[in-house]
């Protein structure tokens, strides 16, 4: 499995952080757990 971020917007810097750990806390860990072998975010 792959997944591609291509982008993603934020109104402020803390939403931008919100969004960057739920990337490396949730979605990250959920998706090696179950398979994912590479990922791109640009």
């Amino acid at each position: 499995m792959y997944a591609r971020i291509a982008e993603f917007q934020s109104t402020s810097k803390t939403n931008c952080d919100m969004m960057i750990g739920f990337l490396q806390n949730v979605m990250l860990p959920r998706n090696i757990a179950n398979g994912q072998l590479s990922c791109e975010v640009f």
